[in-house]
């Protein structure tokens, strides 16, 4: 993870950037809503259910779903890894969802 984050930042103080990590912002009220996809068998999942739960706690509109037996990188497996092609399908349909026209649009 040291080298991923050194060649992602440049600098490794850059690591509690908001920028680089909106889990360290001050003030989360006011985003839009978010869905949060972890993987049991990540690295960065507890960062990710830790956002989910300070969007919560701001007001954010937020739905969550940990994938159990998933690990990072799960979503490119999709030919030959069913839970791939669910993480696949559940992250499409968060999308469709956040960008369908409310009525009267």
């Amino acid at each position: 993870m040291e080298d991923l984050a050194l060649t992602y930042l440049g600098d490794p103080a850059l690591a509690q950037d908001p920028l680089a990590s909106p889990l360290f912002a001050g003030d989360l009220h006011g985003l839009p809503p978010a869905h949060i996809m972890t993987a049991e068998y990540d690295v960065l999942r507890t960062e990710g259910e830790l956002y989910a739960d300070r969007l919560a706690l701001a007001g954010v509109c937020v739905t969550r779903h940990r994938y159990p037996e998933a690990l990072h990188g799960t979503s490119i497996y999709t030919r030959i890894w069913e839970l791939a092609r669910t993480w696949q399908h559940d992250a499409a349909s968060a999308l469709k969802r956040a960008h369908k026209p409310t009525p009267g649009q």
